[in-house]
Protein backbone atom coordinates (compact mmCIF):
# COMPACT_ATOMS: atom_id res chain seq x y z
CA UNK A 1 0.00 0.00 0.00
CA UNK A 2 0.81 3.70 -0.62
CA UNK A 3 1.42 6.21 2.16
CA UNK A 4 -1.93 7.63 1.05
CA UNK A 5 -3.96 4.84 1.19
CA UNK A 6 -2.76 3.76 4.39
CA UNK A 7 -3.37 7.49 5.79
CA UNK A 8 -7.28 6.81 4.14
CA UNK A 9 -7.53 3.68 5.91
CA UNK A 10 -6.79 5.02 9.14
CA UNK A 11 -9.01 7.27 9.28
CA UNK A 12 -12.01 4.84 9.03
CA UNK A 13 -10.69 2.38 11.79
CA UNK A 14 -11.39 3.43 15.45
CA UNK A 15 -9.36 4.11 18.54
CA UNK A 16 -9.58 0.46 20.10
CA UNK A 17 -9.20 -1.29 17.04
CA UNK A 18 -6.31 0.95 16.09
CA UNK A 19 -4.57 0.51 18.81
CA UNK A 20 -4.80 -3.05 18.60
CA UNK A 21 -3.68 -2.76 14.90
CA UNK A 22 -0.54 -0.69 16.08
CA UNK A 23 0.64 -3.51 18.84
CA UNK A 24 0.40 -6.18 16.15
CA UNK A 25 2.43 -3.57 14.10
CA UNK A 26 5.24 -3.55 16.64
CA UNK A 27 4.92 -7.48 18.10
CA UNK A 28 5.73 -8.07 13.97
CA UNK A 29 8.82 -6.35 14.07
CA UNK A 30 12.15 -7.88 14.51
CA UNK A 31 13.91 -6.37 17.47
CA UNK A 32 16.93 -5.60 15.03
CA UNK A 33 14.66 -3.44 12.69
CA UNK A 34 13.31 -1.64 16.47
CA UNK A 35 16.87 -0.96 17.43
CA UNK A 36 18.62 -0.18 14.03
CA UNK A 37 15.47 2.30 13.09
CA UNK A 38 15.61 3.77 16.84
CA UNK A 39 11.67 2.66 16.76
CA UNK A 40 11.24 3.31 20.58
CA UNK A 41 12.75 7.07 20.55
CA UNK A 42 10.34 7.48 17.43
CA UNK A 43 7.02 5.60 19.05
CA UNK A 44 7.58 7.58 22.63
CA UNK A 45 8.26 10.98 21.39
CA UNK A 46 4.68 12.09 19.97
CA UNK A 47 3.07 10.75 23.22
CA UNK A 48 5.43 12.79 25.67
CA UNK A 49 4.19 16.31 26.71
CA UNK A 50 7.25 18.44 25.88
CA UNK A 51 7.89 20.54 29.31
CA UNK A 52 10.70 23.32 28.91
CA UNK A 53 13.41 22.00 30.16
CA UNK A 54 15.68 23.78 28.60
CA UNK A 55 17.53 24.40 31.81
CA UNK A 56 18.61 20.38 32.44
CA UNK A 57 19.82 20.40 28.74
CA UNK A 58 22.21 23.61 29.04
CA UNK A 59 23.35 21.59 32.21
CA UNK A 60 24.14 18.34 30.32
CA UNK A 61 25.37 19.76 27.14
CA UNK A 62 28.09 21.74 29.29
CA UNK A 63 28.77 18.87 31.47
CA UNK A 64 29.43 16.70 28.89
CA UNK A 65 32.17 19.73 27.39
CA UNK A 66 33.77 19.66 30.07
CA UNK A 67 33.90 16.53 30.65
CA UNK A 68 35.05 15.59 27.31
CA UNK A 69 37.96 18.00 27.55
CA UNK A 70 39.78 16.71 30.66
CA UNK A 71 38.76 13.19 29.35
CA UNK A 72 41.33 13.52 26.28
CA UNK A 73 43.55 16.00 27.95
CA UNK A 74 44.08 12.68 30.17
CA UNK A 75 43.22 14.52 33.50
CA UNK A 76 41.04 11.44 34.41
CA UNK A 77 44.03 9.18 33.88
CA UNK A 78 46.81 11.09 35.16
CA UNK A 79 47.59 13.02 38.88
CA UNK A 80 46.39 16.57 38.60
CA UNK A 81 44.92 19.55 39.89
CA UNK A 82 42.04 19.60 38.28
CA UNK A 83 40.42 16.53 39.07
CA UNK A 84 40.61 14.79 42.30
CA UNK A 85 42.11 11.15 42.74
CA UNK A 86 38.74 9.65 44.08
CA UNK A 87 36.85 11.50 41.20
CA UNK A 88 39.52 10.13 38.60
CA UNK A 89 38.35 6.44 39.17
CA UNK A 90 34.43 7.20 38.78
CA UNK A 91 35.12 8.55 35.28
CA UNK A 92 33.06 5.52 33.80
CA UNK A 93 30.16 6.39 36.07
CA UNK A 94 29.70 9.82 34.54
CA UNK A 95 29.74 8.29 31.02
CA UNK A 96 27.03 5.62 31.66
CA UNK A 97 25.43 8.39 33.48
CA UNK A 98 25.46 10.82 30.82
CA UNK A 99 24.44 7.91 28.13
CA UNK A 100 21.48 6.86 29.89
CA UNK A 101 20.52 10.52 30.41
CA UNK A 102 20.45 11.68 26.97
CA UNK A 103 17.09 9.17 26.78
CA UNK A 104 14.83 11.39 29.17
CA UNK A 105 16.04 14.79 27.56
CA UNK A 106 15.76 14.56 24.28
CA UNK A 107 12.37 13.28 24.47
CA UNK A 108 11.37 16.14 25.92
CA UNK A 109 13.12 18.83 24.23
CA UNK A 110 12.22 21.20 22.23
CA UNK A 111 15.58 21.85 20.18
CA UNK A 112 17.47 18.24 19.79
CA UNK A 113 20.37 19.28 17.34
CA UNK A 114 22.75 20.69 20.58
CA UNK A 115 21.83 18.10 22.50
CA UNK A 116 22.86 15.15 20.15
CA UNK A 117 25.77 17.35 18.57
CA UNK A 118 26.86 16.75 23.00
CA UNK A 119 26.21 13.14 22.92
CA UNK A 120 28.48 12.99 19.57
CA UNK A 121 31.28 14.81 21.53
CA UNK A 122 31.05 11.93 23.77
CA UNK A 123 31.27 9.20 21.11
CA UNK A 124 34.56 11.07 19.86
CA UNK A 125 36.36 11.66 23.19
CA UNK A 126 35.85 8.11 24.02
CA UNK A 127 37.07 6.65 20.23
CA UNK A 128 40.31 9.25 20.74
CA UNK A 129 40.91 7.11 23.85
CA UNK A 130 41.33 4.30 21.81
CA UNK A 131 44.18 5.30 20.51
CA UNK A 132 45.70 8.01 22.93
CA UNK A 133 45.66 6.26 26.42
CA UNK A 134 44.50 8.86 28.57
CA UNK A 135 42.96 6.25 31.61
CA UNK A 136 43.94 3.28 32.77
CA UNK A 137 41.09 0.75 30.99
CA UNK A 138 42.58 -0.93 27.81
CA UNK A 139 38.98 -0.54 26.66
CA UNK A 140 37.07 2.31 27.33
CA UNK A 141 34.05 1.14 25.70
CA UNK A 142 33.82 -2.00 27.84
CA UNK A 143 34.41 0.13 30.87
CA UNK A 144 31.17 1.62 30.12
CA UNK A 145 29.55 -1.93 29.53
CA UNK A 146 28.69 -0.26 25.84
CA UNK A 147 30.31 -1.36 22.82
CA UNK A 148 31.56 0.89 20.49
CA UNK A 149 28.90 -0.11 17.86
CA UNK A 150 26.38 -0.19 20.32
CA UNK A 151 27.14 3.34 21.15
CA UNK A 152 27.22 4.00 17.51
CA UNK A 153 24.19 3.02 17.03
CA UNK A 154 23.18 5.28 19.55
CA UNK A 155 24.00 7.86 17.87
CA UNK A 156 22.64 7.21 14.52
CA UNK A 157 19.46 6.69 16.11
CA UNK A 158 19.30 9.80 18.28
CA UNK A 159 20.21 11.92 14.99
CA UNK A 160 17.74 10.50 12.42
CA UNK A 161 14.74 12.60 14.94
CA UNK A 162 16.46 15.48 13.21
CA UNK A 163 18.09 14.67 9.86
CA UNK A 164 16.90 12.54 6.61
CA UNK A 165 19.14 9.65 6.11
CA UNK A 166 20.10 10.91 3.09
CA UNK A 167 21.88 13.69 5.36
CA UNK A 168 23.50 11.29 7.27
CA UNK A 169 24.93 8.38 5.42
CA UNK A 170 28.07 10.16 3.99
CA UNK A 171 28.71 11.69 7.31
CA UNK A 172 28.66 8.95 9.46
CA UNK A 173 30.73 6.91 6.58
CA UNK A 174 33.40 9.91 7.31
CA UNK A 175 32.65 9.74 10.67
CA UNK A 176 34.21 6.16 10.98
CA UNK A 177 36.95 6.69 8.71
CA UNK A 178 38.38 8.86 10.82
CA UNK A 179 37.94 7.13 14.68
CA UNK A 180 39.84 5.17 16.04
CA UNK A 181 38.39 1.40 17.22
CA UNK A 182 38.49 -0.23 20.16
CA UNK A 183 40.65 -3.29 20.35
CA UNK A 184 37.71 -5.54 20.41
CA UNK A 185 35.96 -3.76 17.74
CA UNK A 186 37.43 -3.46 13.63
CA UNK A 187 36.49 -0.69 11.79
CA UNK A 188 34.74 -2.68 8.93
CA UNK A 189 32.15 -3.56 11.95
CA UNK A 190 31.48 -0.38 12.66
CA UNK A 191 31.08 0.41 8.57
CA UNK A 192 28.52 -2.69 9.03
CA UNK A 193 26.65 -0.49 11.57
CA UNK A 194 26.61 2.35 9.39
CA UNK A 195 25.47 -0.18 6.15
CA UNK A 196 22.78 -1.64 8.10
CA UNK A 197 21.06 1.60 9.70
CA UNK A 198 20.89 3.10 6.15
CA UNK A 199 20.17 -0.38 3.36
CA UNK A 200 16.87 -0.04 3.98
CA UNK A 201 15.46 3.88 2.85
CA UNK A 202 17.93 3.67 0.03
CA UNK A 203 19.15 1.16 -1.90
CA UNK A 204 22.43 -0.33 -1.90
CA UNK A 205 23.58 0.70 -5.19
CA UNK A 206 23.09 4.57 -4.19
CA UNK A 207 24.73 3.59 -0.70
CA UNK A 208 27.88 2.46 -3.24
CA UNK A 209 27.82 5.49 -5.00
CA UNK A 210 28.07 7.31 -1.84
CA UNK A 211 30.79 5.69 -0.42
CA UNK A 212 32.46 6.01 -3.73
CA UNK A 213 32.73 9.45 -3.76
CA UNK A 214 34.14 9.47 0.00
CA UNK A 215 37.02 6.72 -1.32
CA UNK A 216 37.69 9.11 -3.92
CA UNK A 217 38.23 12.01 -1.71
CA UNK A 218 40.57 9.76 0.44
CA UNK A 219 42.57 8.81 -2.31
CA UNK A 220 43.78 12.24 -3.99
CA UNK A 221 44.34 13.21 -0.38
CA UNK A 222 46.73 9.81 0.08
CA UNK A 223 48.20 9.90 -3.13
CA UNK A 224 50.97 12.63 -2.30
CA UNK A 225 52.06 10.55 0.34
CA UNK A 226 52.41 7.57 -2.13
CA UNK A 227 56.30 5.94 -1.54
CA UNK A 228 55.94 7.80 1.71
CA UNK A 229 57.12 6.11 5.15
CA UNK A 230 55.67 8.66 7.19
CA UNK A 231 53.32 7.43 10.19
CA UNK A 232 50.24 9.73 8.56
CA UNK A 233 50.35 7.72 5.11
CA UNK A 234 50.74 4.15 6.37
CA UNK A 235 47.53 5.52 9.15
CA UNK A 236 45.85 7.01 5.60
CA UNK A 237 46.19 3.73 3.92
CA UNK A 238 44.99 1.07 6.62
CA UNK A 239 42.23 3.18 6.74
CA UNK A 240 41.31 2.65 3.00
CA UNK A 241 41.83 -0.37 2.77
CA UNK A 242 39.15 -0.96 5.59
CA UNK A 243 36.67 1.78 3.42
CA UNK A 244 37.25 -0.74 0.55
CA UNK A 245 36.41 -3.59 2.79
CA UNK A 246 33.04 -1.88 3.66
CA UNK A 247 32.26 -1.00 0.01
CA UNK A 248 32.70 -4.66 -0.80
CA UNK A 249 29.88 -5.69 1.86
CA UNK A 250 27.72 -3.66 -0.63
CA UNK A 251 28.90 -5.24 -3.98
CA UNK A 252 28.57 -8.65 -2.32
CA UNK A 253 25.51 -7.57 -1.03
CA UNK A 254 23.84 -6.23 -4.73
CA UNK A 255 26.32 -7.71 -7.22
CA UNK A 256 26.55 -11.97 -8.11
CA UNK A 257 29.48 -12.93 -6.91
CA UNK A 258 31.84 -13.09 -9.87
CA UNK A 259 30.34 -9.43 -11.02
CA UNK A 260 30.92 -7.97 -7.47
CA UNK A 261 34.59 -9.97 -7.66
CA UNK A 262 35.50 -8.26 -11.05
CA UNK A 263 33.70 -4.79 -9.84
CA UNK A 264 36.03 -5.30 -6.59
CA UNK A 265 39.63 -6.24 -8.44
CA UNK A 266 39.30 -3.75 -11.17
CA UNK A 267 38.64 -0.64 -8.68
CA UNK A 268 41.25 2.84 -8.62
CA UNK A 269 41.59 2.34 -4.72
CA UNK A 270 43.28 -1.77 -5.31
CA UNK A 271 45.75 0.06 -7.88
CA UNK A 272 46.82 2.15 -5.70
CA UNK A 273 46.17 0.60 -1.89
CA UNK A 274 47.21 -3.03 -2.90
CA UNK A 275 50.33 -2.22 -5.23
CA UNK A 276 51.60 -5.93 -4.72
CA UNK A 277 49.08 -7.89 -6.46
CA UNK A 278 49.93 -11.14 -4.24
CA UNK A 279 48.23 -8.95 -1.24
CA UNK A 280 45.50 -7.92 -3.72
CA UNK A 281 44.60 -11.20 -3.80
CA UNK A 282 44.99 -11.94 0.01
CA UNK A 283 42.84 -9.21 0.89
CA UNK A 284 40.34 -10.33 -2.25
CA UNK A 285 40.62 -14.35 -0.88
CA UNK A 286 39.45 -13.03 3.06
CA UNK A 287 36.72 -10.66 1.69
CA UNK A 288 34.78 -13.38 -0.36
CA UNK A 289 35.83 -15.77 2.59
CA UNK A 290 33.64 -13.07 4.98
CA UNK A 291 31.13 -11.48 2.52
CA UNK A 292 30.43 -14.08 0.03
CA UNK A 293 27.46 -15.98 -0.09
CA UNK A 294 29.11 -19.00 -1.85
CA UNK A 295 32.70 -18.39 -1.41
CA UNK A 296 34.57 -21.36 -1.95
CA UNK A 297 34.35 -21.43 -5.89
CA UNK A 298 34.52 -18.30 -6.22
CA UNK A 299 37.82 -18.54 -3.73
CA UNK A 300 39.22 -21.36 -6.04
CA UNK A 301 38.52 -19.36 -9.29
CA UNK A 302 40.62 -16.21 -8.15
CA UNK A 303 43.34 -18.54 -6.84
CA UNK A 304 43.99 -20.83 -9.96
CA UNK A 305 43.81 -17.55 -12.50
CA UNK A 306 46.17 -15.98 -9.90
CA UNK A 307 48.13 -19.32 -10.74
CA UNK A 308 47.85 -18.72 -14.69
CA UNK A 309 49.05 -15.13 -14.42
CA UNK A 310 52.36 -16.42 -12.39
CA UNK A 311 51.62 -14.44 -9.14
CA UNK A 312 53.84 -15.89 -6.66
CA UNK A 313 51.24 -16.69 -3.69
CA UNK A 314 51.80 -17.13 -0.14
CA UNK A 315 51.96 -20.67 1.75
CA UNK A 316 48.71 -20.17 3.20
CA UNK A 317 46.78 -19.00 -0.33
CA UNK A 318 49.10 -22.42 -1.57
CA UNK A 319 48.07 -24.22 0.79
CA UNK A 320 44.06 -23.01 0.41
CA UNK A 321 44.06 -23.84 -3.31
CA UNK A 322 45.00 -27.34 -2.62
CA UNK A 323 42.39 -27.47 -0.40
CA UNK A 324 39.83 -26.23 -2.71
CA UNK A 325 41.11 -28.35 -5.52
CA UNK A 326 40.51 -31.25 -3.38
CA UNK A 327 36.97 -30.54 -2.30
CA UNK A 328 36.44 -30.33 -6.22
Amino acid sequence: MKVTEIKKSLKAIKRPDLEKLIIELYKNIPEKVIEAKGIDLLFLTPKMEIIDNSKLVEKYINKVSVFCENFKAGHYGYPNQIISKPRRKKWRFEVMAFYKEIDDLILHSTDKSELIKSFDLLFDALCFSCEERVVSSENVFSAIKRSQSEFLQKLIQLYRLIYSDEELFLPFLEKVFDSSTAFDTSRDHLYKVVINSFAAPMTISALIETANLLLQDKLNEYKPHLGSRIVYSSSLEDKIQDLVEAISIMYFAVFENKNAIEIFTKTQAQKTVYRDEEIMVYILIRTIEKYSNNPKPEMLDVLLDSKKRKIQLRPSLLDLLRKLQYLE
